[in-house]
């Protein structure tokens, strides 16, 4: 069979990638999922930002169960703050992503893959099924079906994480630090508790800490895989695209798993979408990709390697504020465009609906302060774009 764009993997980044594709207007995207189902996972806190993301791709967020407090011993201090935070099951998360890639009209096959490349074209063999196609995106997670070049960004690291039910358990969130990582655990929304711990074992092992006194026993299930960071040096080609933990795996530490997984999922689409409907904008649209898959590491990085030395978050590395020509969406296409670069090294090509370099030509022609929105010139001051 043909397909215009092949899927491996059906996960989050996968699946929203899939939907995304089907609602742009490619009716024939299939989706290898290697995976079976699983009945039940392993709960996974959401990030707000996750909400937006399924907004952006009209997905309902799926049954979960608010948590409003976490209890945090990191070092010698401990504190209790108030979160907003969303607990799902994670293998019933998935599910509800796929489903939602099939409601959009993408083709889901079950099977394990053998991929070559032969005329140009993509082959797939999936179980009984041949698939051919121009363009592949790689959403397989850590293994990565395409193993491209990759460089770690923290320490190796393993993640174990298990399950009990039937214990009696607080109802917030718990964070620890222990002696070579970190734990997490939280009650699910199945009433079963839940534990992800992370360190630089090179075997799995369930840690022991006094901040988790009602888990005295074995638990009722457990999984171990790798949580090392990295980045792919070559996320994207003209003819494939990594996507999710494929592209970036960053830092368990940031519970923002999930969210950078989803935005870079819509981020793939609109490169994906690029590369196909304006060929011309090819090479335009694999720097936009590299760069936002080379950005989201940096943050990242820079964020929780501050949280573990328990110091401020250090600040990108300053650039002049000017206006430079760079890659930028419009719509859901990437084109070359005048933008605002900030010190921060972010371009910016509108604000509030205007886009801005038109607006600063204006301003330079004696245009009046006073006719610009205040909140857009506060910015422009903010930023060092005006002084």
């Amino acid at each position: 069979m043909r397909a215009s764009i092949a899927v491996v993997g059906g996960g989050p980044a996968g699946s929203a990638l899939a939907r995304r594709l089907a609602l742009l207007g490619y009716g024939d995207v299939v989706l290898v999922e290697r995976r079976l189902p699983a009945q039940r996972g392993f709960a996974e806190s959401l990030s707000p930002g996750v909400r937006v993301h399924l907004d952006t791709l009209g997905i309902d967020v799926p049954p979960g169960r608010v948590c409003t407090s976490k209890l945090i011993r990191w070092h010698a201090d401990t504190e209790r703050v108030a979160i907003d935070s969303y607990i799902v099951d994670r293998a019933a998360f998935d599910a509800h992503l796929l489903d939602a890639a099939v409601a959009a009209g993408v083709r889901v096959i079950r099977a394990s893959v053998l991929l070559e490349q032969r005329d140009s074209l993509w082959r797939l063999h999936a179980g009984s099924t041949t698939i051919e196609t121009p363009f592949l995106a790689d959403c397989t997670g850590h293994a990565g079906l395409l193993r491209r070049p990759r460089r770690a960004t923290a320490p190796r690291a393993l993640a174990l994480r298990a399950r009990w039910d039937g214990i009696d358990a607080p109802p917030e969130m718990r964070v620890c630090t222990l002696a070579e990582g970190w734990m997490w655990g939280v009650a699910g929304p199945d009433g079963a508790y839940h534990v992800a711990s992370f360190t630089d074992r090179s075997r799995p092992f369930l840690p022991q800490s006094d901040f988790f006194p009602f888990l005295d026993r074995p638990p009722d299930a457990s999984h171990a895989c790798d949580a090392t960071p990295f980045v792919s040096c070559e996320p994207v080609t003209r003819d494939s695209i990594l996507a999710g933990d494929a592209a970036c795996a960053i830092d368990p530490l940031s519970s923002s798993g999930l969210q950078t997984a989803l935005a870079g999922a819509i981020a793939a689409s609109i490169t994906i979408n690029t590369i196909l409907s304006t060929p011309a904008n090819t090479e335009i649209a694999i720097a936009y990709y590299t760069d936002h898959v080379a950005h989201v590491s940096a943050r990242h990085e820079r964020w929780t390697r501050a949280y573990f030395a328990n110091a401020p978050a250090e600040s990108a590395p300053a650039s002049p504020a000017g206006i430079v020509d760079a890659p930028v969406v419009i719509g859901d296409v990437i084109t070359m465009r005048r933008v605002v670069r900030t010190p921060a090294g972010e371009n910016v090509a509108f604000l509030g609906g205007i886009e801005l370099v038109p607006l600063l030509e204006r301003l330079q022609r004696g245009m009046s302060a006073e006719q610009v929105d205040p909140a857009v010139m506060r910015w422009l001051f903010e930023n060092q774009v005006l002084v």
